[in-house]
């Protein structure tokens, strides 16, 4: 029984010495990321809360609207600016922005887990900067967040562009740690230790995975695009070189096309039915 004991103790122990070093590795690492990539950007209170975002005022020879680009999952306002800041520099005005808790926004409350919470915020945003109204570039997860804002605030919306986007369910699911994420007490624990060193291990089979034929340094900008509105095409026509072109997205179902992993060289199109189909259409 002693030896029982002893046992589950040096076991416990052992562990928590684990947790203890990967939290220590956790808050260096975070440190160094930070130092190596310092905020580009501006804190804008919005009700309770930051949201941190990078603008671009209007140059005065613009030829496009103002765009509002709203990244994906587990990203940061500096996808979108590496892939079209340089390219769209003086045509337009432009706002990039870190959702809730990613990158150096704050998190805010329960409302800002949903895209309609993250929406609303970067509506108040939008006035906060003093934009008006403008073309919503979504890209993965901001996908969700894009028809979010469109549905809610459709008197913000000049047109939409959907890029690779995550919009409706798929079958599966989510990945298990996105849940173990969202579990209380524990999930903060595995935030704080186990998820940047196992995050930082996969980086370089992810990126093979997820761009198998292509440079190391091809982002967003290799994705397919949508349009819908006559300013969103008139967006589309400016970056002919920057994205491939589909076909502009219409009101009721929509249709998601996404590059496949397998053919990198074609388009792999699935019609989904939206509950875009309330939206007015732009045009």
């Amino acid at each position: 029984m002693v030896l029982m004991l002893k046992l589950v103790l040096y076991l416990v122990s052992g562990i928590a010495g684990i947790l203890l070093l990967a939290f220590l590795f956790t808050q260096w690492q975070s440190r160094q990321i930070a130092a190596r990539y310092p905020n580009a950007g501006t804190l804008t209170d919005v009700g309770g809360f930051r949201l941190n975002s990078v603008h671009v005022p209007r140059p005065e020879n613009a030829d496009l609207p103002a765009l509002l680009f709203i990244h994906g999952a587990s990203g940061n306002l500096r996808d979108p600016m590496a892939a079209f800041g340089k390219p769209l520099a003086g045509r337009a005005e432009m706002l990039f922005v870190d959702r809730p808790g990613h990158g150096y926004s704050e998190r805010g409350d329960d409302a800002t887990l949903t895209p309609d919470g993250q929406a609303d915020a970067i509506a108040r945003l939008l006035d906060a900067r003093g934009l008006g109204k403008v073309i919503v570039i979504g890209h993965s997860f901001g996908g969700a967040t894009t028809a979010a804002f469109a549905l809610r605030h459709p008197e913000r919306v000049l047109g939409l562009v959907f890029l690779s986007p995550a919009t409706h369910p798929w079958p599966g699911g989510v990945d298990w740690y996105y849940d173990l994420a969202n579990t209380p007490y524990l999930g903060r624990l595995f935030c704080n230790t186990i998820a940047l060193p196992a995050g930082l291990s996969r980086v370089a089979s992810g990126r093979r995975n997820g761009f198998p034929s292509q440079p190391r340094a091809i982002r967003l900008s290799r994705k397919c695009r949508h349009t819908h509105g006559p300013e969103a095409r008139q967006f589309s026509a400016a970056t002919p070189a920057t994205l491939p072109t589909c076909s502009p997205m219409c009101a009721g179902p929509s249709r998601a096309i996404a590059r496949s992993l397998h053919r990198p060289s074609s388009y792999q199109a699935t019609a989904t039915r939206s509950s875009m189909k309330n939206c007015t259409r732009l045009d």
